[in-house]
């Protein structure tokens, strides 16, 4: 018997070893990420709790052994990228950061351990291939990614466009002048896995849980005004027919105001719009597809040589979606009869009416929401054509998010977006 009591206690000792240890690199890694900096004139930054991150997937791993480990390459066949062999040292919390002249783009600096490993795992797993147009032998890039391999520092920005000066000067940066990521925050730290904030009390959480991203933030801005007394179409929410609904009750006015330079390269007369639509609009977009014809005009040559034109009628299918405006109604004449599709017209209820489907003629049935804004969404096999731009949308099964207005100008966001594999954890699901 005392054997027996001799190994129980090695193993509990062990494990009590093991948990001390991660414990204690757990909190080596937490006081490194303290002390990351980012430029002073960052305007908005990013904060991704990697290390908590990861334990959340371990934790989930051990009761969903197949889906984590069962192969080692994606969906793709591509080889599942180890960020312990990158080269690049990931910290327990990454900080993005927006400048305030590259506004659409967030940049991170990581610090490179091993240069070639960080060559090797840039190309070989993430699959990144140098920037022809660049010239250069480091910098790496897809569509909306850029990576700048220095000898100390790798940037990473994430957004459109390119400013290699920037990149450059960033990775060759002494960070003397930065401040700490943790002093950026004027308000307690939301608790969150992904957490965005600006220079104001703007922010957004995003939370990964088991088949489940849940989002919650709040937003001001002077360009936004919201009613004291917003309604939903409350039909639209029992429809089974219905796959996605977006109500908002929001100043349009003001809203077309703050873009006005943008509305003018419309050729659009800004006040003949501002002044004339309302607080409410809302889009939807029902199951199934609507059968539209084109008439197309091609040209060919006869037996004479003479080139002839010809008419060809052709059918698509578009689909269903309609859209409402609260607006007066000689707004009608400015909307085009044909943006992605075409849409058919009509006035009723102080609104404009739009919809691909000639016989959609329903009307909203109104009732008082506590929302300002709101979104719902149901997976339907058809929405592809309408939702195909969203990375990864095959993956949502539902969404609900709500904005209900504090104030005048300021909406608090929550919400919900459950994914098809309700047991595993949702970032690795999105990013496998």
């Amino acid at each position: 018997m005392h054997w027996i009591k001799r190994i129980v206690f090695l193993i509990v000792g062990l494990i009590a070893l093991v948990a001390i240890s991660l414990f204690a690199y757990k909190s080596y890694r937490a006081s490194k990420a303290a002390d990351i900096r980012i430029p002073k004139e960052s305007i908005a930054i990013a904060k991704l709790h990697v290390d908590e991150l990861i334990w959340d997937m371990f934790r989930n791993s051990m009761a969903n052994y197949d889906a984590y480990y069962g192969s080692s390459t994606d969906t793709t066949g591509k080889e599942r990228p180890k960020v312990w062999n990158s080269g690049m040292d990931i910290p327990a919390v990454l900080y993005g950061f927006q400048l305030p002249d590259t506004a659409k783009r967030f940049y991170a600096v990581l610090d490179v351990t091993n240069r070639a490993k960080a060559v090797r795992f840039i190309q070989e797993q993430l699959q990144l291939g140098l920037d022809s147009a660049a010239g250069l032998d480091n910098l790496y890039s897809t569509r909306n990614l850029k990576l700048l391999l220095g000898e100390k520092n790798a940037v990473i920005m994430v957004g459109k466009g390119l400013n290699l000066v920037q990149m450059q000067a960033l990775a060759t940066a002494d960070q003397q002048d930065w401040i700490l990521g943790k002093e950026f925050f004027k308000m307690d730290s939301p608790d969150a896995d992904l957490i965005l904030t600006d220079r104001s009390t703007n922010w957004a959480g995003i939370d990964f849980g088991n088949g489940k991203i849940s989002l919650k933030g709040e937003y001001a801005a002077d360009y936004l005004r919201y009613p004291r007394n917003p309604r939903i179409n409350k039909n639209a929410f029992k429809d089974p027919e219905v796959v996605l609904q977006v109500d908002a009750n929001l100043d349009f006015g003001l809203l077309l105001k703050h873009h006005e330079e943008a509305i003018k390269k419309l050729d659009l007369p800004i006040d003949s719009v501002e002044n004339f639509v309302g607080s409410y609009a809302a889009l939807q977009v029902r199951s199934g597809s609507v059968a539209q014809r084109d008439t197309v005009i091609t040209y060919a040559y006869d037996d004479n040589f003479e080139m002839t034109e010809q008419q060809e009628i052709q059918e698509t299918l578009v689909p269903n979606i309609q859209f409402q405006v609260q607006a007066s109604p000689h707004l009608m004449g400015y909307l085009p009869e044909k943006l992605f599709y075409t849409f058919h017209k009509w006035q009723g209820q102080e609104m404009i009416h739009m919809a691909t489907a000639k016989e959609e003629r329903s009307t909203p049935t109104f009732e008082p929401s506590t929302s300002s804004i709101q979104l719902t969404y149901h997976k339907k096999p058809d929405m592809g054509a309408v939702l195909g731009w969203f990375p990864k949308y095959d993956l949502i099964e539902s969404m609900d998010v709500k904005g209900v207005a504090n104030s005048d100008n300021k909406l608090q966001i929550t919400g919900d977006i459950l994914l098809i594999d309700a047991k595993i954890n949702s970032f690795y699901q999105i990013f496998k």
